[in-house]
């Protein structure tokens, strides 16, 4: 009889001992559960500045509540930003679910710059997930060049002076040829859309369109030839000009011509 009893108290320890193992291994699984946070969208590796990307982000936490969720920013060694933020105060954690977030990054960014971004989930332990990807500033924007811009153009001619439209710029349009080329309605900037199309209207000069090839950051014009109403009185005439791309999307031109014409033209997308 005492060795039945005996018996039964063993079994009764074992018992005690898994439950309180199973106990203890479930609070363990709870005070050190995360949250599964995956980001879904493609990443990008290069950033344009003036550009939003879409940052999709898919969650579920069926073990512990989620008390936030936060898009982070850190370019190179400076301090993070918390861009975005969004609390719940009773989260759902039957299912999954999805967020999107839209990140610009800030003009305060200069080419080559490392921009780190963060989707963080802080758990209601204290826990936190969080995926994140890195890319870098691009140099120049890598969007097509078409749209319309106001040129800022300072000239010197051989015959009549100097143009100079600094407190009223000349708008000029690119338009993309989806070949690799743009078209530009004055390659001068003003200087002979406005300042010989007014001086020598008599001629019916009206602007010097071009066709631009770019090279990653890079823009140039070739042999572009003269306005027909300069050509039909002064004979040929051609213009080179070469250019750069910046961080914004602006657009550096340099022109000169067989004449003695020459300029700097700045475009600014409107």
């Amino acid at each position: 009889m005492r060795k039945f009893i005996y018996v039964l108290l063993a079994l009764a320890v074992i018992v005690q001992t898994a439950c309180e193992e199973d106990q203890e291994d479930l609070e363990y699984r709870v005070i050190g559960a995360l949250p599964t946070v995956i980001i879904t969208s493609d990443t990008p590796t290069a950033l344009d500045l003036g550009a939003t990307y879409n940052i999709d982000v898919l969650f579920y936490s069926p073990s512990i509540d989620i008390t936030s969720l936060e898009l982070v920013e850190t370019i190179g060694d400076g301090a993070e930003t918390i861009l975005e933020a969004e609390l719940f105060s009773n989260f759902n954690r039957f299912g999954s679910q999805v967020r999107s977030f839209a990140y610009t990054p800030p003009m305060s960014a200069e080419p080559g710059d490392e921009i780190i971004i963060e989707v963080r989930a802080i758990a209601a332990n204290g826990l936190i997930r969080n995926p994140a990807f890195s890319a870098v500033v691009s140099d120049c924007p890598s969007a097509s060049l078409e749209g319309t811009y106001l040129a800022v153009t300072t000239a010197q001619t051989p015959f009549d002076g100097p143009y100079d439209n600094t407190g009223s710029p000349f708008e000029v349009v690119i338009t993309d040829n989806d070949n690799g080329t743009f078209g530009i309605t004055d390659i001068t900037g003003g200087l002979y859309g406005e300042f010989y199309a007014d001086i020598y209207s008599n001629l019916g000069v009206v602007s010097l369109p071009a066709v631009l090839d770019r090279n990653s950051c890079e823009v140039s014009a070739d042999d572009v030839p003269e306005d027909p109403g300069f050509q039909g009185s002064f004979g040929d005439n051609f213009l080179d000009a070469t250019g750069v791309i910046d961080g914004i999307g602006s657009i550096t031109i340099n022109f000169s011509n067989d004449s003695g014409d020459s300029g700097t033209t700045i475009l600014v997308k409107q």
